[in-house]
Formats: structure tokens, sequence, C-alpha cells
């Protein structure tokens, strides 16, 4: 027992008052404590996080001395690590002056209201503690904060950390992670990005910083930066094993897949298969074009787990590429069974219902992708290929049209509808979608001329391009 409390406490004459309790509660005999004893015997073991003994301290110390406001609070208080704010509430009421003209009073009363989610009584109650302390407040900012926080009240949460950054003249790290934090949380990547940096300028060997720099890096589409953040944490500890498992997916989308691969096997050699890390790196091989090894990859993610609808998906996928029709329906339909709701199994199926000539189903398939996720030109180009071989010239026009309603910056979409409308002679929309193409990426007018072979028979057509080509010498 006495090493244990060397451990935690140096104090001798703590440790002299806690061994007291020890011996009272073991002998079930009576042991002399006066009120203020009895709570630092509370403080002891809500500072080694033993909340059993603290209750029965706090049971004993109230039977004793039922007067004790301190020990009302700290009853208070167990009551809200148990997540009981309501009864921590009630509890209060019965605190006596002076104590409930205390700081510390006001700020468990926030603390209770914020846990109730009554942030503006919270708030109030935070800045009565705030004007009750005539100390070093920057504790207390940070306490304040960390209420906010565990409620997803964020907004007050940064107001008491700012607070607290511009109280102190040496920053204390903490603030500044859990400044870091909460932006990350309210996805204001910058700013967190910010915050990291400045935490980690004062502790540069922090993984977890560093891990979470990478999340939010890979948030931005950053991946190049998210590679060397997770670099960084693997560097500091090489069994941080989600480490490996985010740097895959940073290098996947960086198109370096033997690299991904790699970083997706660390993580298995750490942890074991999982299935969404074997699908994954299925994925990898499949845009090696190497088939064999993803769909070796594929069958072995569905053995961990059967319900797997990215492997299902992945399947379907590299029997599309292998013209392997009939089984890539089945797989894609898997998929779909699995997760309705995923826009690109869809669009998927609508290609490979294409290519099976089921040009019915097709435009079903491509409807459905195009209604989960109206931002994907690739399904509004697929369902326009699908009306068009049909010869549904007005249905077609009409999805390009409402394609642009959705992606009226999308080029490519721009100049397959000034292609489609020059077909059916429709010059003036033509030009419209043309023009607007033009500014936006000259670099794609190839497309104009695979789709609409004939356009360099059209003086008008010509003009418009000449125009700007000449602005893009």
């Amino acid at each position: 027992m006495e090493e244990e409390f060397d451990a935690w406490w140096e104090d001798a004459e703590t440790l002299d008052v806690v061994k007291r309790f020890e011996r009272m509660i073991e002998s079930e005999g009576y042991v002399f404590l006066d009120s203020q004893e009895f709570e630092t015997v509370v403080d002891y073991y809500l500072e080694i996080n033993n909340p059993g003994k603290a209750q029965k301290a706090i049971d004993i110390g109230l039977s004793r001395f039922p007067w004790s406001g301190t020990l009302t609070m700290q009853k208070a208080q167990l009551l809200l690590r148990e997540g009981k704010p309501e009864e921590a509430l009630v509890c209060l009421t019965k605190v006596p002056s002076p104590e409930s003209d205390s700081p510390e009073y006001a700020f468990l009363k926030g603390s209770s209201f914020a846990d109730l989610r009554k942030f503006s009584e919270a708030d109030r109650f935070f800045t009565l503690a705030l004007s009750r302390t005539d100390e070093d407040k920057t504790n207390l900012y940070h306490l304040i904060s960390e209420a906010f926080s565990r409620n997803e009240e964020y907004r007050l949460a940064l107001k008491y950390l700012h607070q607290a950054l511009h109280y102190l003249p040496h920053i204390d790290p903490a603030l500044l992670f859990d400044t870091a934090f909460i932006y990350d949380k309210l996805n204001q990547n910058r700013k967190a990005i910010y915050f990291y940096r400045k935490y980690l300028d004062k502790d540069p060997f922090s993984e977890l910083a560093w891990f979470y720099l990478g999340i939010v890096y890979m948030r931005m589409s950053n991946f190049q930066k998210a590679v060397e953040a997770f670099d960084f944490v693997t560097a500091i500890d090489e069994n941080y094993e989600v480490a490996y498992y985010n740097k895959g997916l940073a290098y996947a989308n960086l198109k370096e897949y033997q690299k991904a691969i790699e970083a997706f096997n660390e993580f298995i050699e750490l942890e074991g298969e999982q299935t969404d890390v074997l699908a994954a790196i299925g994925e990898c091989y499949e845009n090696l074009a190497n088939f064999s090894k993803a769909r070796d990859f594929y069958e072995r993610a569905l053995e961990h787990d059967p319900e797997n609808p990215d492997a299902w998906y992945g399947l379907g996928v590299v029997a599309l590429m292998e013209e392997n029709f009939q089984a890539s329906l089945r797989y894609l339909r898997s998929a779909i069974a699995m997760n309705k709701q995923e826009p690109v199994y869809w669009r998927t199926l609508g290609d490979a219902l294409f290519q099976s000539d089921k040009l019915h189903e097709a435009v079903m398939a491509y409807e459905k992708s195009c209604e989960l996720d109206p931002h994907d030109s690739k399904s509004w180009l697929g369902l326009a290929k699908a009306f068009q071989i049909q010869g549904k010239d007005i249905d077609m026009l009409n999805a390009l049209e409402k394609s642009l309603v959705y992606n009226e910056e999308d080029a490519h979409l721009l100049y397959r509808a000034a292609a489609a409308f020059f077909q059916h002679k429709q010059f003036e929309n033509g030009l419209q979608h043309l023009e607007k193409a033009l500014k936006k990426n000259y670099q794609l007018l190839y497309l104009l001329y695979e789709y609409f072979p004939e356009a360099d028979q059209y003086p008008v057509i010509e003009n418009l391009v000449l125009k700007y080509s000449l602005k893009n010498l």
C-alpha cells in the first residue's frame, strides 16, 4: 500500500491521513478524522480515479459533518463524474454559506448546467466563478472550456480557450492542443493546422498531434502533407497502427499504390488482417491493373466479413474490367443490397448494364446515382449516353441541362452539352455552352470533336474556337 501511495503523492501529511482512513474502513472501527481531513481523503481518491473509495469517504464524512459545504460540493463533483447533473444540482442546493459564495461552487453549478446542455445558464455561472477568482485564472478558463467541449458546445469552449491564451504571458501547450482539436472538430482546417503547428513547436514528439494534423490534411485533400505528418507519427512510435492505415489511404489518393500497399501491410503486421484494410489493398491492385491480386484481396476481405459492400463492389469492378459482365452484375447487386445509398455503386452498375446492352435498366441505375449524388458528372454522362443509344434525344438533352444545374462549372459536361445541342441544330444553346466550356478549360476542347466530329465544318463554331485559341497562345 505504501509503495502505491508514494507513487501518487509525496506529501507525508496527506499520506498519513489516507492511511488512517484506510485502516478505519479495513477494521470497520472508529478513527477520528476532522472534516478537512475527510476532504483531503476525497481529493486523493478523485486524483487517482478511485470513485468508489471517494464516495465512501464522502458518505462517512457527511455522516459526521453534515454541515460541511466542501464535502457536499465534492459529492456534487462525483455525481457529475457519474453523469448525474440533475442530482448534482440538487446536491448543490444543500451547500451553505460561505462555500456557496466560492468560485468552486459557481464552477460546479456551471458544469452541471453544461452537462444538461443549458449553455446560457452554464455560461452565467462560469462567468460568476471567474469573477470570484482573484488568483491565476488560467486553469479555470481551461476547465470551463473542457466542460463546454465535452458537451460539443465548441463556440463557447473556444471563447474560454482564447481568453486563457490571451491571459497567459507564456502559453501552456495543453491550451494550444485543445484549441487545435476544437477547430479540428469544427472542420476549420486552416486554424486547426495553425494551432497544431504551434503546439508541435513546443512538443515536436507528440505523436497524437502529428496524427491529428495528418487527419486535417487528409480532409483538405493535401495528401502529400498528410503522408509527411503520418511519417512523423510512425517515426516517434513505430507501433502506431492507425497511422499506417491512414498513410496507406493518403498514398492511394496520390495514386502511389505500391507505397499504399506497403503501408497497409505495416498495419496488418501490427493489427492482423481486417476486412476494410484487405479491401483497400484490393483496390490498390485494381488500380495497378493487377486484377488477379485484386480479386484475391477482395475475396480475403469477404472471408473476414461477408457483409462488406466495398469488397463486393471491388469484385464487381474487377469482373467488369475483365468483361465478365454477368459476374459483375451479380457482385454489384450484392454490394447495393448491403448499401443502397452509395452512388458510385449505382453508377458502376449502370456501366455494367450498359455494356450488357440492358439499356433500360442502365438508365434506371444512372438515374439513381444522379439522385444520390447530383454532383457526380460521370453518372450524368453515362445517363446521357444511354439515352442517346436508345434514340431518346429529348431525354438526353434534358439530362445534360439538368446536370449543369448541379455542375455548372464542369467543363466536360459543358462540352458534352454543347456537342449535343450542335448535333440537334440548336446552335444558340450549343454556342452558349461551348463558350462557357472554353472559358473554364480550353485544354479539354478535344472533347467537342470527340462528341461532335463535324464541328470543324461549321464556321460559327470554328470562329468561337479560334477566338479562344488566340487567347490561349
